[in-house]
């Protein structure tokens, strides 16, 4: 809900970014009249100052920054409230693509830089944790998601993550200030062939970004296109034929935190094509070589998101996991990601860190 008159809307929860935004009540963009729009009852309700233009490949967002109360929950579904006065950006005006199509009205970032949404909640409310499950495969009939918030990880439901197998990587320390839950990246090993060559910066190795928003998993040039050679997909999309691949980040205590994804979680076929869910990411060789875990990779596991220590846990999604009270569901952002990225939307210019898929440019 959102501001004095408690208007509700439907959001994109999306880890890869930093504002909230909602679509104002002055804008008259055919994507706005199809949406719940935010109305000021007074002036005064909402500290309004500079307009701002946001872009994106695929589509643009102007409108007005404003300070105003938004809260989440606290329903018959979703007893647990958290409210904060918070910065957001009322759109005055939206493209038509991709937002004419969205099932949602709005999106909230989850980012965790000083003045984003997440951490306002943190600071006043006193969200200490929050877990997402997305579902699969991308874009099934009736395909949902689960987010859950808590005060603190040990209140997130149990069920959500099979027993055993949540495993922690702490968030590099560049996180905060390039606005996104960045992790370590040891290695990528490909089933059959063993470890590809990482990217290096300054011996660091490599960083990668958890995003939510991200219909990809994306990389640096040199290693994602030996990924792709090897991988040697064929038109017939025989799955039987195609490796496993692993990523391996910096865990907690010198472990290491490994996801995999089988063939059939990084093959796409929804567009009747058979179209692999891995792409370049173009950085600056002075840049650190980053990586980008979206959708494809995630959907196998729970995300866990932990603001007092500063980590992520990844454990395997349970089958048992329901909608609980502290859940908010995730219904439309499937439908989204599918429709944006088969015309490589991707925000690019939202964030501090200048991420873009090789797509954006086609």
């Amino acid at each position: 809900m959102v501001g004095a008159s408690r208007q509700s809307f439907q959001l994109l929860f999306d880890t890869g970014s930093s504002f909230l935004w909602v679509p104002s009540s002055s804008c008259s963009s055919a994507a706005c009249v199809l949406h719940e729009k935010y109305r000021r009852l007074q002036m005064g309700e909402a500290e309004v100052s500079q307009g701002v233009a946001m872009s994106f490949s695929s589509g643009k967002l102007v409108g007005l920054p404003a300070h105003d109360k938004f809260c989440l929950g606290g329903d018959a579904d979703r007893p647990l409230k958290l409210c904060a006065t918070m910065d957001l950006h009322a759109a005055e005006q939206e493209s038509d693509f991709p937002f004419i199509d969205m099932p949602f009205d709005g999106i909230l970032g989850l980012a965790p830089t000083r003045h984003s949404p997440v951490r306002a909640l943190a600071d006043q409310a006193g969200l200490g944790a929050f877990a997402i499950r997305l579902d699969k495969p991308l874009c099934e009939e009736g395909s949902s998601g689960e987010i859950s918030f808590a005060t603190d990880v040990s209140q997130l439901p149990p069920e959500l993550v099979e027993s055993g197998s949540l495993a922690w990587a702490p968030t590099t320390p560049e996180a905060e200030e390039l606005g996104y839950w960045l992790l370590q990246v040891v290695s990528v090993s490909v089933q059959g062939y063993g470890l590809l060559e990482t990217c290096e910066h300054g011996g660091s190795g490599c960083l990668a970004a958890v995003d939510t928003g991200t219909g990809d998993v994306m990389g640096p040039k040199v290693t994602v296109d030996r990924l792709l050679s090897l991988l040697d997909v064929k038109a017939d999309c025989d799955l039987k034929k195609l490796p496993g691949i692993e990523f391996h980040f910096k865990g907690l205590h010198d472990r290491i935190v490994s996801l995999s994804m089988a063939p059939e979680e990084y093959i796409d076929r929804t567009r009747g094509i058979c179209d692999v869910s891995i792409s370049v990411m173009d950085m600056p060789p002075e840049k650190p070589q980053v990586w980008v875990i979206g959708q494809p990779l995630l959907r196998k596991y729970v995300s866990v998101y932990d603001m007092k220590a500063w980590k992520v846990g990844f454990g395997l999604a349970s089958r048992q996991s329901h909608a609980t009270t502290r859940q908010v569901p995730l219904s439309a952002a499937d439908s989204f990601l599918q429709s944006a990225q088969n015309s490589g939307f991707k925000v690019v210019r939202e964030r501090k860190m200048r991420l873009r898929s090789s797509r954006d440019s086609e």
